[in-house]
């Protein structure tokens, strides 16, 4: 569990905050809070949720479950792809 978080930290902590280089000072912190509490928290809880739900009423295995994952995952690698472009973008305007 240690090792789990400290590297979910080391790797999803420094990419998000890529991403508020290009916001001002008012957004950032708004925006932070929020993806903090609402989306990382509450994602967790969800997954968690579906995932108990899924596997207890409906007996679906993990295995199944994983091979269900492989879209949602390649439109969050698609989503982090895309904000990177619009963040490199921004950076870009930015410069003098």
């Amino acid at each position: 569990m240690i090792v789990c978080r400290g590297v979910a930290y080391g790797i999803i902590v420094p990419a998000r905050e890529v991403l508020f280089t290009v916001v001002d000072r008012e957004d950032k912190y708004k925006s932070k809070s929020f993806i903090d509490t609402v989306v990382m928290r509450g994602g967790d809880a969800a997954s968690g949720q579906m995932i108990g739900a899924l596997r207890n009423d409906y007996s679906i295995s993990m295995a199944v479950l994983n091979l269900c994952a492989i879209p949602l995952v390649a439109f969050w690698g698609w989503s982090a792809y895309r904000l990177g472009q619009r963040q490199r973008q921004k950076a870009a305007a930015l410069k003098p």
